[in-house]
């Protein structure tokens, strides 16, 4: 996946396509191939398509990796209901914060901004996320979620690994506008002084 920490009124068309055509044109494409060749073979199976919890939940400067989540989830869930025709599952795998080298990016991707009023607001974002990356899952922990969705006899459709639950809970079920300002206040997001 791609991930890019940009406010939408300072990202590029070319930025906003790059996101999307990686995380969700690349897995439709990759999807498309697998059931033409499946449905070729005669086959049922399974089709894992790993998402985020960004896709359930838009984090600020971070909308078009959200956005392209979202989707995911959406081509997920249609995609599933259409190839119970062919006997064809498609399990979503919803990962939180994973050590991965997408993380060794921050820097760079917040550099551009120094001279905007995002400035203060990417520098806590890269330390939360920073602090976030430390504390991530291992990729073993998604690797054993995706061995589960394709061995266990009736997987779920969905599968989240996060290592914050609650936390993840909580983002999910709180009021939409109690949730903004928990995350306003923790990054700094309030009206400059006219």
């Amino acid at each position: 996946g791609l991930i890019t920490a940009r406010p939408i009124a300072e990202m590029s068309e070319e930025e906003w396509d790059s996101v999307l055509d990686v995380n969700l044109k690349g897995t439709f494409l990759v999807n498309q191939a697998a059931v033409v060749q499946m449905r070729k073979q005669g086959s049922a199976g399974r089709i894992i398509n790993l998402a985020s919890i960004a896709g359930k939940f838009g984090n600020p400067l971070m909308a078009a990796y959200s956005a392209s989540k979202h989707a995911l989830n959406g081509l997920s869930d249609g995609l599933r209901r259409e190839l119970m025709l062919f006997g064809i599952d498609v399990v979503i795998v919803a990962p939180g914060a994973v050590v991965t080298p997408i993380w060794d990016k921050t820097e760079g991707a917040i550099a551009p901004f120094g001279n905007t009023p995002y400035a203060p607001i990417l520098e806590k974002m890269k330390t939360i996320m920073l602090d976030t990356a430390a504390k991530g899952l291992a990729p073993e922990r998604i690797g054993d979620a995706v061995h589960t969705a394709l061995t266990v006899a009736n997987p779920k459709a969905r599968y989240t690994v996060t290592p914050n639950p609650v936390q993840t809970f909580l983002t999910r079920y709180l009021p939409r506008r109690l949730v903004d300002r928990m995350i306003a206040g923790r990054i700094g997001l309030k009206p400059s002084a006219k």
